[in-house]
């Protein structure tokens, strides 16, 4: 009564899963669910003379296998080995008549020693690295007609190429591809039955399309049937919100800090800048840890390198201002003031009036104010004034500057880089 139950249950839902399938080539008749009498003695009468190395209709056609694949869930997905763990409901259905047993309504559920005893299609993930059966799962409901409906549950850890290039706001596509192993196209054709992705809900993804293909592939053994089921998949971007764009764009708002700071103290303007400097780099070693060293630069660390620009600016404009500040061009002017009055005095010594000799200088000592002309002197003392304004007011001018340029820059870059990416 439970195989009846179980029977009824598992074929119920892959007819409903045919329903609910548009774009198949062909619609298949569903299994009977009814348990025959005596399926000890007719399984015993089945396999007598049965040679299980020889597929159904030897030398006489093509055998159809019709797959229905329905992905359970996808547990874990590696972009940096590009590869995914899905667990995987694998089905067949193909019609073996020498298996045939009657011409009622009726089926029987093969388990155990009896699958091993019929012939089984050699299908398989190509691109699978590593696969688990579960063994228990293995179940074939055999119709008295000859149609076998063989299915398994199982593991599989699948190779898929991955692009990264609009990391973290790309889309994926996730490929199973399925083959024989040994008989190619003119012994076996593959066709799609159904496909189904069970559970749309993943860590970190969207689930957002099927795509189910059936093609041929030549290789040297021979012209194979293949199928292909493929599913797209979308990026969920509220973690990278928040563990990766937010800081980056807090990182940019401090470096602007000290636009608002004494211009005077680079000491601490220059720590917050090079703070700021230090945590985006972080910030793309934490980006990156996860990810495959691809050779191309992924949107990722293009917010990224643009944010650093950004803080690297913001750190040069408070050297540039400490440079150009009141004290040190006041400082330089009296150099040159002193290096001028210092070429005057020299010039005293040389001219033929002049009433004192080089002698009389050392003998007697010579005051070099006292032939300075009072006009130079008044002019030097005014002088630094003049300067030290005027490089203070371009000081606070570059600050003032600063503090539009720069925000007004930055949100620019960032609506452009989230509408390129999103929207476009």
């Amino acid at each position: 009564m439970q195989a009846t139950t179980l029977v009824f249950l598992l074929l119920n839902f892959f007819g409903k899963s045919v329903a609910n399938e548009g774009n198949f080539k062909k619609e298949y008749q569903l299994l009977y669910v009814l348990e025959t009498d005596n399926v000890t003695e007719i399984i015993k009468s089945i396999f007598i003379g049965y040679d299980k190395n020889q597929r159904p209709y030897h030398k006489v056609k093509p055998l159809n296998i019709a797959v229905s694949l329905g992905v359970n869930s996808v547990s874990h997905i590696s972009e940096e080995n590009m590869e995914f763990q899905a667990d995987v409901y694998f089905r067949q259905y193909w019609h073996e008549p020498r298996l045939a047993y009657g011409k009622d309504n009726t089926s029987i559920i093969l388990q155990g020693d009896a699958i091993d005893k019929m012939w089984l299609p050699d299908t398989y993930i190509a691109n699978a690295r590593t696969s688990s059966v579960e063994k228990r799962t293995r179940t074939a409901i055999l119709t008295a007609n000859g149609s076998i409906f063989y299915t398994f549950k199982s593991t599989y850890i699948v190779l898929s190429e991955m692009n990264f290039l609009n990391y973290p706001m790309d889309e994926q596509i996730l490929k199973v591809q399925i083959y024989s192993y040994a008989y190619d196209s003119d012994k076996i054709l593959l066709e799609w039955k159904s496909g189904l992705f069970l559970n749309t809900e993943l860590a970190g993804f969207i689930s957002e399309q099927v795509i189910m293909n059936e093609e041929k592939y030549k290789f040297i053994t021979g012209t194979f049937s293949s199928l292909s089921f493929q599913f797209k998949i979308r990026r969920r971007l509220g973690y990278f919100i928040l563990q990766f764009y937010f800081p980056c764009i807090l990182c940019a708002v401090v470096s602007w800090l000290p636009f608002w700071m004494d211009r005077y103290e680079i000491g601490d303007r220059m720590s917050l800048g090079i703070t700021t400097l230090l945590t985006a780099m972080f910030l793309s070693q934490y980006i990156n840890s996860a990810m495959p060293q691809v050779s191309y630069i992924k949107a990722a660390d293009e917010f990224l390198l643009a944010s650093f620009i950004f803080i690297l600016l913001a750190l040069m404009e408070s050297v540039l201002v400490y440079n150009v500040r009141g004290d040190v061009r006041t400082k330089n002017m009296k150099q040159r003031q002193m290096s001028r009055r210092e070429d005057k005095r020299q010039e005293i010594f040389v001219k033929e009036d002049c009433p004192y000799t080089i002698t009389d200088v050392f003998q007697e000592g010579f005051k070099m104010t006292d032939v300075q002309p009072e006009k130079t002197q008044n002019h030097s003392d005014q002088q630094p004034k003049i300067v030290q304004s005027k490089a203070r007011d371009l000081g606070h001018g570059v600050d003032k500057l600063s503090r539009i340029i720069f925000p007004t820059s930055y949100v620019l870059f960032v609506a452009y880089y989230f509408g390129r990416y999103l929207l476009f």
